[in-house]
């Protein structure tokens, strides 16, 4: 698969996603407001993560189709090689030069040029979603690194300050059963203490604070900074990063970071009221929000967020009791999730129909050099498409495979029975990657274009028959590809 087929499917599939995700995040929204301060934000907060984690799954790369060879994709697609179906009917990529085809054993012709390379909308489109991707992920990067640039060109609090801070961390550690050692780093970079890093976690103290709280209060700041750290909250951020950036043009997804970020501060208040004093941290979330008012700086994981709305939201949620009826609320809403998602539709294969034309898709994408009934050529029947080496070719329907394997003629070939009493016949592969009796799906992967058998050059001779005698594959099929007859 070259690269620009394989970013033209990861586009397709976002096309899919993106509305599951919508009524996903709307659906999670809505609930989260009724209930109010009546919710758990623990349980949200798990939720934002696996609605994230589920819509990112579809985004690994398909390891089968060559994405360890990147290197070797990027020249078909300066050269304009093939490319997999793009949809129900059609298929778009370029294709390489064409085998002889007058008689068993011709060469290829030199006349023969290359096709233009032909790129489509979802192609453009596709590219210009990664664009906004990897623009989302690197703004997000280069902050990250710029601030964490700064923490180390800056010079450490003189006369020791904050050196009593550091047993208190140990202990506040201990406590809470953290074994990973847990950096403490007075700046004046931040405003309000926050953790930082996943690796080597630390938490950060504005400068300005030391000597401003008590014992009591820095322990409540310790517990709730080591409880992002417990809760490895800085990995939970990298996903939701990743998801935002793949969804990047959906506001909702934008939401859902905020919401997240949000029930993640909620439910680190909620852990954290557990170990300390709920009085007293409601008391240090006040003292440390006037502070930071003053100063007028923020921080990436903040004990205090820089919204006052969310400040009032936080001290309201310390003291509201929990209803059951949040249960059956949040089951509702991970069932919702769920059934959302699993009815999302097959990025490779489209709707079902009854209707041939709409059932069958183009195998392969190439060059047609020969079409139906071309007595010059060994498979007469045969719509032959010149594409590279290598080239997916795809089950042009549901269906089972009745022949997976070698004849002297047609090299090594497969043959599907579909609905309907059609069979499609797949000739001169280079490799089968399916097996007999083996259900198949429409826009499947089954083999590569090779040219075994009685072939003159890399090929796809695709046949397709109904009640055992050959049709004409296109006029059930729209080969949606350059055309150079003989």
């Amino acid at each position: 698969m070259t690269m620009l087929a394989a970013l033209e499917q990861l586009f397709r599939s976002v096309l899919y996603l993106s509305p599951a995700a919508a009524v996903v995040i709307a659906l999670m929204l809505v609930i989260r407001a009724a209930l109010g301060n009546r919710r758990d934000p623990r349980l949200f907060h798990l939720l934002w993560v696996g609605v994230a984690l589920r819509l990112l799954i579809p985004w690994l790369p398909p390891l089968a189709a060559g994405w360890w060879s990147v290197p070797s994709a990027l020249m078909p697609v300066l050269q304009g090689s093939g490319a997999r179906p793009e949809g129900p009917a059609s298929v778009h990529g370029p294709s390489p030069a064409l085998p002889g085809e007058a008689g068993h054993a011709a060469e290829v012709s030199p006349s023969l040029e290359w096709p233009a390379v032909s790129v489509g909308w979802p192609a453009a489109a596709g590219v210009v979603w990664m664009a906004g991707a990897v623009a989302v992920i690197a703004f997000s990067a280069a902050a990250h690194g710029r601030f964490r640039a700064a923490l180390r060109r800056e010079a450490p609090p003189a006369d020791g300050a904050g050196r009593g801070l550091g047993d208190l961390l140990e202990e506040c550690r201990a406590a809470l059963g953290i074994r990973a050692p847990v950096a403490l780093v007075i700046t004046s970079l931040v405003s309000s203490p926050a953790a930082l890093g996943l690796r080597k976690p630390a938490i950060l103290i504005p400068q300005e604070l030391v000597g401003r709280l008590g014992r009591e209060e820095w322990m409540c700041v310790f517990t709730h900074e080591l409880i992002h750290v417990r809760r490895r909250d800085a990995l939970w951020n990298l996903l939701m990063t990743a998801f935002v950036a793949a969804h990047w043009f959906n506001p909702l997804a934008w939401m859902a970071l905020r919401a997240m970020r949000e029930d993640q501060e909620l439910a680190c208040d909620a852990a954290a009221a557990r170990h300390v004093n709920p009085i007293q941290y409601g008391r240090v979330l006040t003292r440390v929000a006037e502070f930071q008012a003053v100063s007028g700086r923020g921080a990436a994981i903040p004990f205090r967020s820089g919204r006052s709305n969310l400040t009032r939201r936080r001290m309201e949620m310390l003291f509201s009791s929990k209803k059951t009826v949040l249960t059956l609320f949040a089951a509702i809403c991970v069932a919702s999730v769920s059934a959302v998602i699993a009815a999302a539709p097959d990025t490779r294969t489209g709707p079902a129909d009854s209707d041939p034309k709409h059932a069958f898709i183009a195998p392969a994408y190439g060059t047609i050099f020969s079409g139906y009934g071309d007595a010059k050529k060994h498979n007469v029947h045969a719509v032959s498409i010149a594409a590279e080496e290598g080239t997916p070719v795809y089950a042009a329907a549901d269906g089972v495979v009745t022949f997976a394997g070698y004849d002297i003629d047609d090299g090594k070939h497969i043959v599907i029975a579909h609905d309907g009493d059609y069979e499609s016949v797949y000739n001169h592969l280079r490799d089968i990657l399916v097996k007999e009796g083996e259900r198949v799906s429409r826009g499947q992967q089954i083999g590569t274009v090779g040219s075994t058998g009685r072939s003159t050059g890399p090929q796809l001779a695709f046949e397709l028959l109904r009640g055992g005698e050959f049709v004409d594959p296109e006029s059930v099929i729209t080969f949606d590809m350059p055309r150079r007859e003989p």
